[in-house]
């Protein structure tokens, strides 16, 4: 059940990715390709039961740890993009500010999670995945990351009226801490977490239509 589950989750992602996509702005395009991302991961683990253990899974895997290391963080310069785009004060240097930090946590992220990789197989339910065989601690990047999203959430949720960014983080950063036992739980927060990212883009789109009109 939890394979088909991550399936589910690989699909729901997907087609937030497409409603992202058909807003045609560049944050847009840009949170597209990042939740794309985050569906490859969740249809890695879906093919566990059908590829079975052994090279070709563990090959399936490996982008698994680097689309985390590099995408994630960058959900931080798109929240600061749509913040702006829902009337908070968010100037260049701001914008420029989220810029660094997520470099940096991309950073952080590929030395924990991704330079130096080495997996081992490890079975869950009925799902066959690869995961480090040597763990460097919690993932600080995407912990970093979830905290930076729930703050600008919750100033959106106050200057624009807005809840669903920060109501995502919330979820996320919850499953995460229960994920440490169970890793769909965690794998539903990344879809409520986009969900609420998508939502708030949608929001921005009608917001700019709006205006223009």
């Amino acid at each position: 059940m939890v394979s088909v589950l991550m399936a589910v989750v690989c699909v729901c992602l997907l087609a937030l990715a497409v409603v992202a996509a058909r807003t045609r702005t560049p944050v847009g395009i840009a949170l597209a390709v990042l939740t794309v991302g985050l569906a490859y991961d969740n249809g890695a683990i879906a093919v566990g039961t059908v590829l079975g253990y052994g090279d070709a899974l563990e090959a399936v895997n490996v982008p698994r740890y680097w689309i985390h290391a590099l995408f994630t963080p960058l959900l931080i310069v798109v929240g600061a993009v749509l913040a702006r785009r829902l009337g908070v004060s968010v100037g260049t240097p701001l914008l420029a500010g989220a810029g660094v930090l997520a470099a940096a946590l991309v950073v952080v992220g590929l030395v924990t999670e991704a330079f130096g990789l080495h997996l081992k197989p490890e079975t869950y339910a009925d799902a066959l995945r690869y995961v480090h065989a040597e763990p460097g601690g919690p993932p600080l990047a995407a912990i970093a990351t979830i905290v930076v999203l729930g703050v600008v959430g919750a100033v959106v949720w106050r200057k624009a009226g807005f809840p669903w960014l920060f109501a995502g983080a919330v979820t996320m950063f919850v499953a995460a801490g229960v994920g440490f036992a169970h890793f769909w739980i965690s794998n539903l927060g990344e879809l409520a977490l986009q969900t609420g990212i998508v939502a708030t883009l949608l929001r921005s789109t009608r917001d700019a239509s709006v205006k223009a009109n």
